[in-house]
């Protein structure tokens, strides 16, 4: 008789986690989870350095992940390189910026990492690694090195590229830069606006900016409600610690984008 209660009181207990489980899973359903920087930006625990082919594969091996992020700035030569800084010198043992390195150069640069990955081209991201998921392009606009703004043909040209490379790819760009909104609405992609400051109503009467993307402690849930109602989407990222995680996920933006990949992936589900 006791075994038997026992029994009933494991199996409730069991079904009432099964329910929460399913609860919670239902609850956080419609959020993508996104790799920032691949596998993570100024993550400790990350294998990999962020914006290295290594990092990107690592994040789209983990099931639950959605798809990544990368930060894509245009070569001497006008082809598209991953790196997040401004300076090569900062993340590598060469001088200068991506802008004004020849591809040449760039294809023999490593970054100063255990692991001394190489910097990688966004044309050169597997195709079956992306089928039917997302990517966000953080497009960098600005030559820092020269002190003047990147050719937007350029960066068109190869956007287009990736967009033919990638039919079974969902591809999102993010851009401050206001210049490049009306090229970029030609395109078969959605078309992200960083807001560096706080929330702000009347970003809206630009119509080229269809969605928005936040650091995590500028927008509250409010601003996210306030932009699904006017069609905009959220994407929201500088989520690192568990305690950020869990904030992120009960504002229900659209994207977030995670620097710690794995756990967001497991809070999520």
């Amino acid at each position: 008789m006791l075994k038997t209660s026992i029994m009933k009181i494991y199996l409730n207990f069991f079904c009432l986690l099964l329910l929460l489980s399913c609860q919670k899973k239902n609850e956080y359903s419609s959020i993508k989870i996104i790799g920032h920087a691949g596998n993570g930006l100024e993550n400790s625990a990350s294998f990999y350095h962020d914006n290295s082919k290594e990092s990107i594969e690592l994040a789209l091996s983990y099931e639950g992940c959605d798809g990544v992020e990368v930060d894509v700035q245009l070569s001497k030569n006008g082809t598209t390189w991953l790196y997040h800084d401004t300076h090569l010198e900062s993340q590598t043992k060469q001088n200068g910026c991506i802008s004004t390195s020849s591809d040449e150069i760039l294809n023999k640069t490593y970054y100063k990492s255990l692991n001394k990955e190489k910097l990688f081209q966004l044309l050169h991201i597997s195709k079956s690694s992306l089928i039917n998921k997302c990517v966000f392009l953080d497009l960098r606009h600005y030559n820092y090195c020269e002190e003047n703004y990147i050719e937007t043909a350029l960066m068109i040209n190869q956007i287009k590229n990736f967009i033919l490379y990638h039919p079974n790819t969902e591809i999102n760009v993010i851009t401050n830069y206001t210049d490049w909104l009306k090229e970029l609405k030609s395109l078969d992609v959605n078309i992200f606006y960083s807001i560096e400051n706080q929330f702000d109503k009347s970003l809206f009467d630009f119509p080229e900016i269809e969605s928005c993307v936040f650091k995590n402690k500028q927008v509250s849930k409010n601003d996210i409600d306030y932009c699904r109602q006017k069609g905009k989407k959220i994407a929201i990222f500088e989520v690192r610690s568990p305690k950020s995680i869990k904030e992120a996920l009960e504002k229900y933006p659209d994207y977030i984008i995670s620097d710690d990949l794995k756990s967001c992936i497991i809070e999520k589900y």
